[in-house]
C-alpha cells in the first residue's frame, strides 16, 4: 500500500470554521477568494455575527476598510462571544485608524 505525501503547495483546513476557511485562504494570499467565502456562508446564516467578523478581517486584508467597517459595524450588532465582541473593538479601532 502506498501512502501519498502531501506537498507544500496543499493547505490543509482543520475545519469549516469561517475564521479556518478565511485564515486558510489568505494564508495563500486569496484575500479575495476568503471574501467570497465568506459571503456565501453569511448568506445562508445572516445572523450570524462571528461571520460578518470574518469577512470584515478579509476585506481589511485586501486593503477595503470602509466595506471592512460596515461588516464590523454589522457584527457588532449582533450576538457575539466576548473574545470576538473584543476583536470587533479592536478592528474597527484599526481601521478607524487607517482612514
Amino acid at each position: 500500500m502506498m501512502v501519498r505525501q502531501s506537498t507544500s503547495d496543499e493547505r490543509s483546513i482543520p475545519d469549516d470554521s469561517p475564521a479556518s476557511l478565511r485564515d486558510a485562504l489568505m494564508a495563500q494570499g486569496d484575500e479575495r477568494g476568503a471574501i467570497r467565502k465568506i459571503r456565501a456562508a453569511a448568506d445562508r446564516a445572516p445572523q450570524w455575527g462571528a461571520l460578518h467578523l470574518a469577512r470584515g478581517r478579509a476585506l481589511e486584508a485586501d486593503g477595503k476598510r470602509d466595506e471592512a467597517r460596515e461588516k464590523y459595524t454589522e457584527a457588532a450588532r449582533m450576538n457575539l462571544a466576548a473574545a470576538d465582541r473584543a476583536e470587533v473593538v479592536r478592528r474597527m479601532a484599526a481601521v478607524n485608524r487607517g482612514s
